[in-house]
């Protein structure tokens, strides 16, 4: 079940999708862990089915604000844990400000991407930190 949780998590964060992770915390069904899909609901692991109707509204509301929280149901406490996708830093313009710019964006946590029309200045070697450089004006 480890490794099915862990793919999950893994192509929710490969396919930048938001989600969660639901893992009661106290109670009855301690351990119990599921991984939920904003838009597909539930796609890995499994909760007691008195709880699954419930967290899965409550993740709903906790995705939609990035936020993590423990919940208690009953005797049960559950806690959710979004995964979202790192934000876009989108760098216009490949000058000489970008070049940090564009590394302490990547250190930090952003999806770096950087737009020039000039080939020259646009280069992967200039900006080795970033996710994408594209040669051209951002439409």
């Amino acid at each position: 079940m480890v490794r099915e949780i862990l793919s999950a998590v893994d192509a929710l964060l490969a396919g930048e999708r938001l989600g969660a992770v639901a893992t009661v915390v106290a109670g009855p069904a301690a351990g119990a862990k599921a991984v939920i899909d904003a838009e597909a609901g539930y796609v890995a692991g499994e909760l007691p089915a008195d709880l699954a109707e419930d967290v899965l509204a409550d993740a709903a509301s906790l995705m939609e604000r990035e936020q993590n929280r423990t919940l208690a149901y009953g005797v049960q406490r559950v806690f959710i844990e979004t995964v979202a996708p790192p934000p876009l830093l989108l760098i216009i313009g490949a000058g000489h400000v970008a070049q940090p710019l564009s590394s302490f964006g990547r250190h930090i946590g952003f999806r770096v991407v950087v737009a020039d029309a000039r080939a020259v200045w646009a280069t992967e070697d200039r900006f080795p930190d970033a996710d994408r450089v594209i040669v051209g004006w951002p439409e």
